[in-house]
């Protein structure tokens, strides 16, 4: 049985890379974020690491461009002396 190094790809799974058959991630690809796609022909120890899967950044609201200030006492002298 071939084995595959993945991590949990749902929110709040912790970041621990581990080994699961490769039947396993074909079934429920949805579950795992692969890390190493290279099959192992046995399973290696789990790699801790801490921290959990957060959820994706919402992407930032629009916000206006800031407009060029306009120096109106130096156009109101431009246009009387002009």
């Amino acid at each position: 049985m071939a084995f595959i190094r993945v991590r949990g790809a749902t929110v709040g799974d912790p970041l621990h890379e581990f080994d699961v058959p490769v039947r396993e991630v074909e079934r429920h690809p949805e579950l795992y974020e692969v890390i190493d796609p290279e099959p192992a022909a046995h399973q290696r120890p789990a790699l801790f690491v801490s921290g959990v899967v957060k959820a994706p950044d919402a992407a930032p609201p629009d916000s206006p461009k800031p407009r060029a200030k306009k120096n109106t006492a130096r156009a109101e002298k431009e246009a009387t002396d002009g």
